[in-house]
């Protein structure tokens, strides 16, 4: 009987540990995806304040207006990248998500075994 408790106390500590585990790794993916989404955001309002200065009646000359344009270009490009790079980040979230899941399932269940007798 006491072996099969201090196995049970052991199958406890195994899936605590995995599921910190798992909660330590779900916590890096979604930090990677924060900062994916800030720099979004950030690349965002320095559109919207180029976006605002296009204009010939706010004195800019053509050559800036041709070198806002350029830039809004590649904008644009970075944009469709850290967006890719987001929609993986967000995949991979969720997948660890759903691992992490089972994870706690697992560690509720081992820690409720030693207390049963």
């Amino acid at each position: 009987m006491a072996k099969r408790q201090n196995d049970m106390a052991q199958l406890a500590k195994l899936t605590r540990a995995a599921f910190q585990v798992r909660q330590a790794k779900l916590q890096k993916k979604a930090e990677a995806e924060a900062r994916l989404q800030h720099e979004i955001d950030k690349l965002d309002a320095a559109r919207e304040t180029v976006l605002k200065t296009l204009s010939l009646e706010d004195g800019r000359t053509p050559a800036q207006i041709t070198s806002h344009a350029v830039w809004l270009t590649w904008a644009n490009r970075q944009r469709a990248g850290l967006n890719m790079a987001l929609a993986s980040a967000r995949a991979a979230a969720m997948q660890e998500r759903e691992a992490a899941k089972i994870a706690f399932g697992r560690d509720q269940v081992a820690q409720k075994l030693p207390a049963k007798k």
